[in-house]
């Protein structure tokens, strides 16, 4: 099934893919263990356990997903516009509330996800580390994103983040 001729990452790619899979499954295990986003120093950290928050954090997603119109960009103008609404907050965090903070640490998150993906499916079809780390992706981050999302995603995540969605489907459909 793996050839000799199959399409590998550079060494410096698969190591710079293995730290993003370690931070998206790190955070992801936080949220499951702790029903809430890992905190910024000094900030609040929200329940999800209460559905008013978490109702509210997916409010914050859904609304930045369609002001981005992050459906329409490809991976790319996804990653740039994440970086410039990163790069706002930064700039006026003193402004920015710990829900609007929380949504955009979660859709970064849901970008690198979806890009690890993508980038197995379009780039590296067949290699075998790339496989394994969609498949470890496959099993930890959707468990995490269920605090956030419940049993299901909302339509405006799938389109946007349709290998994360597909990712979050398997996960379901496994267990």
């Amino acid at each position: 099934m793996f050839s000799l001729l199959t399409k590998k990452p550079d060494a410096r790619t698969q190591q710079m893919y293995g730290q993003y899979a370690i931070q998206a499954s790190q955070v992801c295990m936080y949220l499951f263990e702790h029903h809430a986003c890992p905190p910024k120093d000094g900030a609040e950290q929200i329940d999800l356990d209460d559905e008013r928050n978490r109702s509210s954090l997916v409010g914050h997603i859904i609304a930045k997903i369609e002001e981005l119109d992050l459906a329409s960009l490809d991976g790319d103008g996804k990653s740039r516009a994440l970086r410039d609404l990163a790069q706002s907050e930064i700039a006026n965090s003193s402004s920015v509330t710990a829900v609007e903070g929380d949504a955009g640490m979660i859709l970064s998150l849901l970008n690198i996800i979806d890009m690890l993906a993508r980038h197995y499916y379009e780039l590296y079809p067949g290699c075998k580390p790339m496989l394994e780390l969609v498949n470890d992706l496959a099993k930890v981050c959707p468990t995490g994103m269920q605090v956030v999302f419940g049993d299901d995603l909302p339509v405006e995540v799938r389109r946007a983040f349709p290998h994360y969605s597909s990712l979050f489907e398997q996960n379901r459909a496994n267990f």
